[in-house]
C-alpha cells in the first residue's frame, strides 16, 4: 500500500484538491474556453470529485459523469456570476470591498452547485449538514480573490491561495461527507 492510499478519505481529497488548485492557477489553453470562460478549472476539481465518488460511494458511469459535469456548470456558474455584478459592485464599493463580496458570491455559487452535484449522486451526501458545510465554506474561501487587489500579490499567481483553499477544503468537506470519515 501506498502513503497516499494509508491517508484519511478526506485528506485524500484534500491532497488532490491541492493538486488540482495548483493546476487551476498555472495551466492555461485555448482549446477549452467557451465563451471567454476557462473549463480547466471545472475539468480538474470535478475529476477530484468524480475520483472521490468512485472511490468511496459509487462506480456508476452516469453518476460519475454527472458529478463531473456538474462541478464544470458550478466552476462557469461561479465565474460568471461574480464578474456579471463586477461592474455594480465597482461603482458601490470600493475595491477591495468589490472583490470580496464578488468573491463571496463566485464562493457561494460555486459551492452551491457543487455540494447539489455531490447531494444528487451520493445517497450518503444527503445530510443537510453536509451540503451546508459546503456551501458555508466555498463562500467565506471565496473572499480569497481578493488578494490580488489588496497588494499581496499580482497576477495569476496571486489566485493561487484562493484556488488551492477553496478547492482543498471542499474537496475535504466532501470526502467526510460521503464517507463519514474526516
Amino acid at each position: 500500500m501506498n502513503a497516499f492510499s494509508q491517508l484519511k478519505p478526506a485528506h485524500q481529497l484534500a491532497l488532490l484538491g491541492i493538486v488540482s488548485g495548483v493546476l487551476t492557477t498555472l495551466v492555461r489553453s485555448e482549446s477549452f474556453v467557451v465563451k471567454d470562460t476557462s473549463l480547466l478549472p471545472g475539468i480538474f476539481f470535478g475529476l477530484v470529485i468524480a475520483f472521490g465518488l468512485y472511490r468511496w460511494q459509487t462506480k456508476q458511469p452516469l453518476h460519475l459523469i454527472g458529478v463531473f459535469l456538474g462541478v464544470i456548470v458550478a466552476w462557469v456558474a461561479a465565474w460568471n456570476s461574480a464578474f456579471l455584478l463586477h461592474d455594480d459592485f465597482e461603482k458601490m464599493f470600493g475595491k477591495i470591498e468589490t472583490w470580496v463580496l464578488l468573491g463571496l458570491v463566485g464562493g457561494f455559487v460555486g459551492s452551491a452547485i457543487t455540494g447539489g452535484a455531490v447531494y444528487l449522486f451520493s445517497p450518503a451526501f444527503r445530510i443537510r449538514a453536509n451540503w451546508l458545510r459546503v456551501i458555508l465554506f466555498g463562500t467565506v474561501a471565496g473572499v480569497l480573490l481578493a488578494l490580488p487587489e489588496s497588494g499581496l500579490g499580482n497576477g495569476t499567481a496571486a489566485l493561487l491561495p484562493l484556488f488551492v483553499v477553496w478547492q482543498a477544503g471542499v474537496a475535504y468537506l466532501i470526502a467526510g461527507g460521503i464517507t463519514g470519515l474526516r
